[in-house]
């Protein structure tokens, strides 16, 4: 990603979120607005954060690196371990991304 780019996809972000043109370049690269991030990075960074998302459910870090991790880990830990196991991922027919689990069907 270039800054140009980053630039841009702001800006449209701004836009798309009826956020007023005015109000956005009014803190979008300001220097509190930086420190706020850098801040934001810096307490990631040294609780162990390393990828997006990252949930702390009581205290425990879930990080998302596989499909179901998430869920697994509330249904197991909130729900008894109700509706587990999880639907087996099925890929889709030419699909080049992540494997997306199979909806079960419901009567």
């Amino acid at each position: 990603m270039t800054v140009g780019a980053l630039d841009s996809f702001a800006m449209d972000f701004a836009v798309a979120n009826d956020i007023e043109d005015s109000d956005f370049k009014g803190c979008y690269l300001k220097a509190s607005s930086n420190e706020g991030v850098l801040s934001d990075l810096t307490e990631a960074l040294a609780l162990r954060v390393r990828s997006t998302p990252t949930y702390f459910v009581d205290g425990v870090m879930v990080s998302w690196y596989t499909d179901g991790v998430m869920e697994e880990f509330l249904r197991k830990k909130y729900l008894g371990g109700a509706g587990l196991p999880l639907p087996t991922p099925v890929p889709s027919p030419g699909a080049k991304g992540p494997v997306k689990p199979a909806i079960p069907a419901t009567h």
